[in-house]
């Protein structure tokens, strides 16, 4: 049946179309701006996602797809902001990493059965408290060292690919008659 633009039969077709699956009364915007009030970005759409047993060829081909609101793939505006609300601060992240430092070294002489994974606890356990300090658009990376105190001295390097302006490094050096520790924490800004 070939229809033609302003032909009587194509007008009636338009009046029996839906013009929604939601009756007049609610709209799809606005049982989701209900259900997202809490949500602190701004939305401005919203994909349907096809449940994943129904295939694309199979939904097309069905007369009527069913949006549910509970599976849908937000678009969050963009905030053009760029720098973050918090930044990093080296004081703070210094003196928690020496804290931790402090609170588990200090208790053990050195012995390298037991600092050579404790190194790598002391490194996620200095990773989880930096991240608690909230300081947001950064990625973190904390290596630790920790080798016996025989008087020597003791120079680490790292070379990095580094912004002046937004990435910063913290470190935290424990001494004792025994052993020495170093834990050093690179914050690297993330766009």
């Amino acid at each position: 049946m070939l229809l033609v633009t302003g032909s009587v039969e194509h007008s009636r077709q338009m009046l029996r179309r839906k013009s929604s699956m939601f009756d007049d009364s609610t709209s799809y915007a606005a049982l989701l701006k209900e259900r997202l009030k809490e949500v602190s970005h701004n939305i401005v759409g919203a994909e349907p996602v096809l449940p994943e047993d129904d295939t694309y060829d199979e939904v097309v081909k069905s007369d009527s797809v069913t949006l549910k609101s509970s599976i849908v793939k937000l678009k969050y505006a963009n905030t053009y902001r760029m720098e973050s609300y918090k930044k990093f601060q080296v004081h703070l992240v210094q003196a928690r990493a020496e804290q931790i430092l402090k609170d588990r070294v200090t208790k053990f002489n050195y012995d390298p059965e037991i600092y050579s994974p404790m190194s790598v606890s002391l490194a996620s356990e200095i990773l989880a408290a930096v991240k608690e300090m909230g300081f947001d658009r950064y990625k973190y990376i904390v290596r630790v060292l920790i080798v016996e105190n025989k008087g020597q001295g003791l120079n680490m390097s790292s070379r990095w690919l580094w912004n002046v302006e937004k990435d910063n490094w913290a470190s935290a050096v424990l001494k004792t008659p025994s052993l020495i520790s170093l834990a050093v924490i690179f914050a690297v800004y993330f766009d």
